[in-house]
């Protein structure tokens, strides 16, 4: 038995015995009963022997299968054991760090914090995709990745989650589409006379609302351009051929300071979006040295907010009515 397919054959093989019938198999495990009669066959014909029987509709252990029954249990389990400490010394080896995080922060926060972290780790590689909001929530991303960030958290038991920053958000204009204006922008009522470029997720545009105070007032406009990344929006807000809407503060540090964009409407806020940090293996040093480190990173990181900051969240809106 040298592969994990061989490990998993033994398995079907168990599975089997318990249950009498590789259609009751199949429809447990969810896998073609035809796949498995394969390669119950290709097992039987490397043994060089039948390991079982039909008796009536079940399918009972031969005597070769009965010795097979009783000898492999015990070298499956061990050789399940083995393959996994091999694969945890490999990757400690390697310290390979994969991640998973929404296409904003994949682009301006979080290329920037891994090659600071590398200059000082440079042991560690990182292997790091961009997921849409949804991605991130199904079970494929959950289990596949040593590290994720979202934006809900995954409150599952292979998984832990914290609460570790929140993204600022702004209505941005370059001064020239603003200057360009016949009346100035006075009230959240005016966005409506305006191109306005959105955030778009989950196949609707985000339930966005304003606060001014007490305060709040929804934009419910119909954008002229919805994009699921802040990075496409900035594009056209840059060309000042409109408003975007929802833009996260982190990705106009530059342009803010130099004067290329401006807030419009500073005095109404948008709700702050949490970030939470999962980890998918709790024993692996070099994963939880990481996310220590992004977790200091982020509490400090320029565009961000604390996870101590006491004003107006995401999770505070329900449909964006605040509860």
């Amino acid at each position: 038995m040298s592969t994990v397919s061989d490990l998993d054959t033994w398995r079907l093989f168990f599975k089997i015995v318990s249950r009498g019938s590789i259609a009751k198999v199949s429809e447990e495990i969810g896998v073609e009963a035809s796949s498995i009669s394969r390669r119950i066959n290709k097992l039987e014909k490397d043994l060089g022997v039948e390991l079982f029987r039909r008796k009536g509709k079940q399918l009972v252990l031969t005597s070769a299968g009965s010795v097979a029954y009783s000898r492999m249990r015990r070298i499956v389990f061990d050789a399940a054991s083995l393959f996994k400490d091999l694969q945890v010394a490999r990757d400690n080896d390697r310290d390979l760090i994969t991640i998973a995080c929404p296409i904003g922060l994949s682009e301006i926060i979080m290329p920037i914090a891994i090659s600071k972290y590398l200059e000082f780790n440079p042991d560690v590689s990182v292997s790091m995709r961009s997921l849409s909001y949804v991605e991130l929530m199904t079970s494929d991303a959950i289990t596949s990745y040593d590290v994720m960030l979202s934006v809900t958290p995954l409150n599952i038991p292979t998984r832990d989650s914290k609460l570790i920053a929140g993204i600022s958000f702004m209505l941005a204009a370059t001064p020239q589409y603003l200057n360009s204006l016949k009346y100035p922008i006075r009230s959240p009522r005016d966005l409506s006379e305006h191109p306005i470029f959105s955030f778009f997720s989950r196949n609707r545009e985000r339930n966005m609302v304003l606060r001014k105070g007490s305060d709040y007032f929804p934009l419910h406009f119909h954008a002229h351009m919805r994009l699921n990344n802040p990075g496409g929006i900035k594009q056209v807000v840059m060309r000042s051929k409109g408003i975007g809407a929802y833009c996260p503060v982190y990705y106009y540090l530059d342009e803010l300071a130099n004067g290329t964009v401006c807030e419009v409407l500073p005095e109404w806020k948008f709700p702050v979006q949490q970030i939470y940090i999962s980890r998918k293996d709790r024993d692996r040093v070099a994963v939880n040295r990481f996310v220590h480190w992004l977790i200091d990173y982020f509490e400090h990181c320029p565009g961000l907010v604390p996870p101590s900051y006491e004003g107006l969240w995401v999770g505070d809106f329900v449909d964006g009515v605040p509860v």
